[in-house]
């Protein structure tokens, strides 16, 4: 089968990510759609929070895999929606910080194949910490940071995102606060969970 994002359903990925070869590892996670973030609220499906979920998912696939047609897709939607001399801006600090977040990250992570509607928990977190940053909740930015990369070193990121975040700012595109992911409280529900 050959690899092409933009046209794979999500019983296409599913197929092929279980005809991997035993102890080959997959350069990234595609994830089955059937299972949306549960933390993923209306307001991460529209404007400017779907904007940067497909884009942050059609960049990192096409770092992870080199497809060039990834990225053209996440060209057409900036373009599309903002008109392309301020796509150019906006698409410029998006790559700047997925790959940072690629470079990062500990672990693999995942994203929904591109025709997806719905966002997984890894791109929600990308979008909390756009959104994070844009109304000023730097300490909520660091937690998705965190939570995305498992891993303490997030300096990087964080200043990536923040970049990301104030291109956006300047071109008026602006996150509901509603996207940004309430980590403290989860984390309290949790504890709170295993401590009985």
């Amino acid at each position: 089968m050959v690899y092409a994002p933009h046209l794979m359903t999500a019983q296409d990925s599913t197929a092929m990510i279980k005809k991997a070869p035993q102890g080959r590892r997959e350069p990234f996670g595609l994830l089955d759609a059937r299972s949306p973030c549960d933390s993923c609220t209306r307001s991460c499906l529209a404007g400017p929070e779907r904007l940067v979920g497909l884009g942050f998912r059609c960049w990192l696939v096409g770092y992870q895999t080199g497809d060039i047609a990834c990225w053209e897709q996440a060209w057409d939607t900036f373009a599309r929606e903002l008109g392309p001399i301020r796509a150019k801006t906006a698409i410029t600090e998006l790559s700047c910080w997925v790959r940072t977040v690629s470079r990062d990250a500990q672990r693999t992570i995942t994203v929904y194949p591109n025709p997806c509607a719905t966002f997984c928990r890894d791109e929600c977190l990308a979008v909390s910490m756009i959104a994070a940053h844009q109304h000023g909740a730097d300490r909520d930015a660091r937690a998705s940071a965190f939570a995305l990369l498992e891993s303490s070193m997030v300096d990087d990121v964080v200043a990536t995102s923040q970049a990301f975040a104030s291109v956006l700012t300047g071109i008026d595109v602006m996150h509901a606060s509603s996207a940004i992911a309430d980590l403290a409280s989860r984390q309290q529900q949790t504890m709170i969970g295993t401590a009985h």
